[in-house]
């Protein structure tokens, strides 16, 4: 896990902040990986103007919709990984207390990265869904 972060230049600091917390190498440094969980997530700079009890509720409307065939539909995914063949690789490791807490996230990630693109389309210029 080496590398460096390049960000968009659209990205707000707050946004990059995020995603740099988000992404830290070691797992108990990231945020929302401690006993306060998903809280540390919610209440980020970049949030503070999402009612999480809005989106608990499920009050807010999503900025982008796709048009899906069905739950199985990856047409909105890049063909680059649609047209690879599927390696079932089972993992026959048992994660240690620590990596298992990973899971537990009250929230889930795909709310955070909709709330997130939802963010991010409202300060482009340019969408970036349409290059």
């Amino acid at each position: 896990m080496k590398g460096k972060l390049l960000f968009p230049p659209y990205l707000t600091m707050d946004a990059k902040d995020l995603i740099r917390r988000l992404l830290r190498r070691q797992v108990n440094l990231r945020l929302g990986s401690g006993p306060n969980d998903a809280e540390l997530i919610k209440t980020h700079c970049f949030f503070k103007q999402i009612n999480w009890a809005d989106v608990l509720a499920r009050k807010l409307e999503p900025p982008f919709k796709p048009c899906l065939a069905g739950e199985d539909d990856v047409s909105q995914f890049d063909t680059k990984f649609t047209r690879q063949t599927p390696i079932d690789s089972p993992d026959e490791s048992t994660l240690s207390e620590s990596a298992n807490l990973v899971f537990q996230v009250r929230i889930s990630i795909h709310t955070i990265v909709c709330i997130f693109l939802f963010k991010a389309s409202m300060f482009q210029e340019v969408s970036y869904w349409n290059k």
